[in-house]
């Protein structure tokens, strides 16, 4: 029976290296984001103007994210920060625990209720944790 337990650790602890390994992973969800320079969020907040009803790409990390459905996050680059509204995950929506995870996202800047939001309809996400951290949501 002790060499059944035994095996048994021995595996599970192969199985968490070998899922742990999977870290830096790229994922797309939604329309693919283009390759072109990610404008500054201070530049649409200071001229939201000049950004309203245009499409944009942003780039930075994701603060809090909706925790019900993954249908919003905020982002932050080293400029300011942005509600992502992903339309009440209505086309696409993020994993609840992407926090601290590095994204590019491109959508249509948009004024509602008097706040600038983006509203996305793509995020490309760059994973820094091992799968098996995420999946703990740690």
């Amino acid at each position: 029976m002790a060499g059944v337990t035994q095996k048994l650790k021995i595996y599970l602890i192969i199985l968490i290296l070998i899922i742990g390994c999977d870290s830096g992973k790229v994922h797309q969800v939604g329309e693919a984001v283009p390759a072109n320079r990610a404008t500054q969020i201070k530049e649409i907040l200071d001229r939201p103007a000049a950004f309203l009803e245009q499409r944009v790409v942003l780039s930075g990390r994701a603060g809090q994210v909706c925790q019900h459905m993954g249908c919003w996050f905020v982002l932050q680059d080293n400029t300011q920060h942005i509600l992502i509204d992903l339309e009440q995950g209505r086309t696409i929506t993020v994993s609840r625990n992407i926090s601290g995870d590095s994204l590019r996202v491109v959508g249509i800047v948009k004024r509602i209720g008097g706040d600038l939001r983006l509203m996305g309809k793509g995020v490309e996400i760059h994973r820094k944790r091992a799968k098996i951290w995420s999946f703990f949501n740690l």
